[in-house]
């Protein structure tokens, strides 16, 4: 009878790590965002007021079909985007084509930080390149997935 009872108490505590360890891989595979798709946001310059309306398109880990489009005074479009994983829940970017103008091409030559969002289907990004005077200039932006 006591064997019978020690091995229920293992197998109880063994399913109860089990559930455990697989519970929480999959709340974080369930908080990590599915990148393909479209996500929708807005976009600023660290130091300026103005808002501007961006998109980022991803495509697949293998493809070089990601697009980023800033809608400001002037429209900048990065087009042959890739992406790769950083870290758990960070990626990076890099762009190889920019239509809008010197800025735009200055941007699509800096460097790209994306990350999970503090709320499911939401991404930030992080783009450091320089300005037009030579000093580092920031552009951040907080997308949310579309649909």
């Amino acid at each position: 009878m006591r064997n019978v009872r020690a091995t229920s108490r293992v197998a109880v505590l063994t399913t109860t790590i089990l559930a455990a360890a697989f519970g929480s891989a999959s709340a974080r595979a369930a908080a990590a965002p599915e990148l393909r798709g479209q996500w929708i946001g807005n976009s600023s310059i660290d130091g300026q007021r103005s808002v501007s309306r961006a998109t980022l398109s991803v495509a697949g880990v293998d493809s070089d079909a990601t697009t980023l489009r800033i809608d400001d005074a002037s429209t900048c479009t990065l087009r042959k985007g890739k992406y790769s994983a950083a870290s758990e829940g960070n990626w990076t970017l890099s762009f190889g084509d920019a239509s809008g103008g010197d800025g735009c091409k200055r941007l699509a030559a800096g460097t790209f930080a994306l990350r999970r969002g503090d709320r499911p289907k939401q991404l930030y990004l992080e783009a450091t390149y320089q300005s037009a005077d030579g000093a580092q200039a920031v552009r951040r932006a907080v997308f949310n997935r579309y649909p």
